[in-house]
């Protein structure tokens, strides 16, 4: 299944990776997945948040470049080949990871992978039919 996190992205010169937190925790926002990139130029995060529409409109309001994009997550089973088999599934059909990020639920004792794919449709229907089992939005905002 598709789900959405939200995309942000920060110029240096004017916001701060300190100041988004600051907004999202003023609105007690609930930020269960993280990732961050910095270039030279500009600083990009990718977030799992309890309410993605409000995140974004959080950061919009406030001046962040802040939207919702597409993402796969997977559960991970407790095996030290959990991720290669995602990934053998994911090389035989020729789809290839933009980014990836992890995140652990304690309440269900899983771990889940989040990606972004060329395709990220054709990654969940592969993943499903080998029996991976992919994390829809309502299931990933219980964790």
């Amino acid at each position: 299944m598709i789900i959405k996190q939200v995309s942000v992205v920060i110029d240096e010169q004017t916001y701060s990776l300190a100041k988004m937190m600051k907004t999202l925790a003023d609105r007690s926002i609930e930020i269960m997945g993280m990732t961050v990139h910095k270039s030279n130029d500009f600083t990009i995060v990718r977030l799992l948040a309890n309410n993605i529409l409000w995140t974004s409109s959080a950061l919009w309001e406030v001046g962040f470049t802040a939207n919702p994009s597409d993402a796969v997550a997977i559960a991970l089973t407790n095996e030290p080949d959990g991720m290669s088999k995602v990934l053998d599934v994911l090389e035989k059909t020729g789809n290839s990871i933009k980014y990836m990020y992890m995140i652990n639920s304690t309440k269900f004792h899983v771990h889940i992978a989040v990606m972004s794919l060329e395709d990220n449709e054709a990654a969940v229907s592969a993943l499903e039919a080998a029996g991976i089992r992919t994390i829809g939005q309502n299931e990933l905002s219980s964790l």
